[in-house]
Parts: C-alpha cells; structure tokens; sequence
C-alpha cells in the first residue's frame, strides 16, 4: 500500500469523505494503487446509506450500482440493490415479462444488440448490467442468482427485460431449464474481423497485452479484471487463444439453438445494419411493434460505443 493510499485512508477516518473519494479515484485512475487498497468502495457505500436516509432511492441505487460494478464480489451491496428495487418499484399484475438476452464473444455486436433493443417502448435494457459473472459456473453463484431476481422483478414490470454479455452462454440452459420466459439472440461476426478486433483492442499479443483467454502469472501478459468472465485454453498466442475462443463459443451457440430453436437463434452481424435483419431480430424476440433504427451498428474497433451501460431501474421503472 502506497504512502498516497495511507492518506486516502488518514481522510476516511477524518470523516473527510470527498477528500478521500477524490485521491482514491486519482490514484486508481493513475494505476498507482488497486481499489481494494483504498477506501473508495467504503466511502461509495457510506454515501449510499446517507441517500437512502434521505429517501433518495434512485440516487442511492446509482451508488450501490458503481459499488458492483467496482467489486463483483460484494453481496451485501448487490443484496440491498435488490431490495432496494422490490421495495420501490410497485409490481403490475397483468405484466408477465420476456427476457431477451444477447450473447456473442465480445467485438460481435453486442452493443448494437443493445441500442436497438433499448430503442423498443415499454423496455427495459442493459449492456453488461454489473456484477461481472465468471465464465465458470461451478463456483460461488450468488453474482447469477442477484441477476436472476433482479430479471424476474423488472418482468414483472416491463413487457421486455434485455441485457446483453458475452458470460450468459455458460449459463443459458440453467436458465432455460428454471422455465423463465427467455429470448437468446446471439450475434456471429467473422471469426478473423473478431480476432483482429481484439487483438488491435488487447494489445496485439506483445509483451504488456491483456490476455483474458490463457491462465498467465502477469510476467509477460497483464492480468485484467476481466479475466474471470473468459475461457481459459492452453496457448502461447494470443492469437490462437482468441482463435479456439471463437471457434469453442460458436460451436456452443449451435449445439444450443440446434435443441432449442424456439429459445436460441444466431443471427450475423450483418443483421444489425439493414432493416430486413432487425425485423428478423426483433420478431424473434416478440416485439409487436418494432422499432428500428437506422444507424444500430455500434462499437467499430472502438471501446467508446462498448461500454456497460444500463439503466438506472427505479428512475426507469418510476417513469
């Protein structure tokens, strides 16, 4: 722990919240220090607790959102959000809602999927909605189970639930087999367009590249906080190790949409650019009404139009 995190700290227990906050986020910024060596989580929930005393739901709910997004691994906040939610949003008995979840390997359109399903009326959509979930499912489920119940307390309110990630392929046949009414459009890209994509977006596979894909010891690639969310494979390459990615994810996507046709559809990315291809999209997943949008290409070698995003659901659902 730096001499600047020890000061961070020092404010904390001066009660000097916002000095805290600010040099926590400096130094975070700056990759001087990891979050856990500051106490900007503590300062975060200390300011939702004063929201929530206040009766500012939706503020605190944004602060409790950051928390999560910060720290996949804090229940206690992800639990209060949940009540947070069933306790300030009323329910509509005659709403009984689907979900529509978007799946691709990253750099495939996730985030147009995203921006289209987002334009349709009476929706409610994210992309990446935190926690992060780790690709493997044999371990500590509790990040799926606070997703699941956030899913099934806003179908409830809204006709349509979407959101969009790369980590609900693992998890797609548990939530089949729960009986949720679920949509699953996965989108396809190039298998050498998505390979380049990422690696111009990684690094290249040079010494210092993020490599999600391989289990490393942070001497040559850097490890990443998204590192969970990945298949591991053995590899050397970068390249390669995106290349089995691909072809592994796809090959998962088929089986799928091979025993549950209604359920499972893959779509090219191609689909999001023409109007033809969002009907189909949005046809698919039941909108009546579909709403389409003229430029829903997303997120062209560029991380600026890929990042979460979601919307705040007790101002959404309040609306």
């Amino acid at each position: 722990m730096s001499k600047e995190s020890d000061k961070a700290w020092q404010y904390l227990a001066e009660g000097n919240f916002s000095a805290a906050e600010q040099l926590s986020a400096q130094l975070i910024n700056q990759n001087l220090v990891q979050v856990v060596d500051t106490p900007l989580l503590k300062v975060w929930f200390v300011k939702a607790s004063i929201m929530l005393a206040k009766g500012l739901y939706a503020e605190a709910a944004d602060q409790l959102t950051q928390i999560i997004n910060l720290d996949a691994s804090d229940r206690f906040s992800q639990d209060v959000l949940l009540s947070l939610l069933q306790e300030n949003t009323a329910v509509d008995e005659d709403v009984e809602g689907q979900l529509v979840l978007g799946i691709g390997t990253g750099r495939s359109g996730s985030t147009s999927l995203a921006h289209l399903l987002s334009a349709q009326s009476n929706t409610y959509c994210s992309h990446e909605f935190p926690p992060i979930l780790p690709w493997r499912t044999d371990g500590d489920e509790r990040a799926f189970h606070f997703h699941v119940d956030k899913f099934k307390w806003l179908m409830r309110k809204k006709p349509f639930v979407c959101d969009s990630a790369h980590w609900w392929l693992p998890r797609i046949e548990t939530l089949i087999e729960s009986g949720i009414r679920l949509k699953v459009v996965a989108i396809k890209r190039d298998q050498e367009a998505t390979v380049r994509s990422f690696l111009n977006l990684k690094g290249g596979g040079d010494v210092g590249s993020i490599n999600h894909w391989v289990e490393h010891d942070d001497s040559f690639w850097n490890k990443n906080f998204w590192d969970v969310c990945y298949p591991k494979y053995v590899s050397d390459s970068l390249e390669d190790a995106l290349n089995q990615y691909w072809a592994a994810y796809y090959d998962e996507v088929a089986r799928l949409e091979a025993l549950y046709p209604d359920v499972v559809n893959m779509f090219p990315i191609e689909s999001l650019s023409s109007e033809a291809g969002q009907l189909e999209i949005l046809s698919f997943c039941g909108f009546a009404k579909p709403v389409l949008l003229a430029d829903a290409h997303k997120n062209a070698n560029t991380l600026d139009d890929g990042r979460t995003f979601f919307q705040n659901p007790i101002s959404f659902l309040s609306v």
